[in-house]
């Protein structure tokens, strides 16, 4: 997250790692023209969200696409569109079969950054 804070002229002002649950770390980058959040989860699979609340589990995921053009470009590193986010859910490997049938998501943002237990 250093090299990306650099790269954009942002700080770092808060880094949310889990005890338990969601299953995603959140760091919040903040500069004088945005602030973002930047999620990973347990599969290293990326995303943002325009604000976080770690009581509150609905994300409003948005796009950036400087911040997405530096991670894949200097990092390597995918970052997943809201619109793929936001599309209907379709189970992938490394997901239980147990949570999908318990937690029912509806799309893949659901799925991929969750507070399941």
């Amino acid at each position: 997250m250093f090299g990306l804070a650099r790269e954009v002229d942002a700080s770092i002002c808060d880094v949310l790692v889990p005890d338990v649950v969601p299953n995603f770390i959140a760091c919040n980058l903040r500069a004088s023209e945005f602030s973002i959040y930047v999620l990973c989860n347990e599969q290293s699979e990326w995303a943002f969200v325009s604000d976080y609340d770690p009581t509150n589990q609905k994300l409003n995921f948005v796009d950036n696409e400087v911040i997405s053009s530096i991670l894949s470009n200097s990092f390597s590193i995918r970052v997943a569109s809201v619109e793929e986010l936001g599309s209907p859910f379709v189970a992938r490997d490394k997901m239980l079969e147990s949570d999908i049938k318990y937690w029912k998501p509806q799309t893949m943002g659901e799925a991929l950054f969750n507070w399941w237990d």
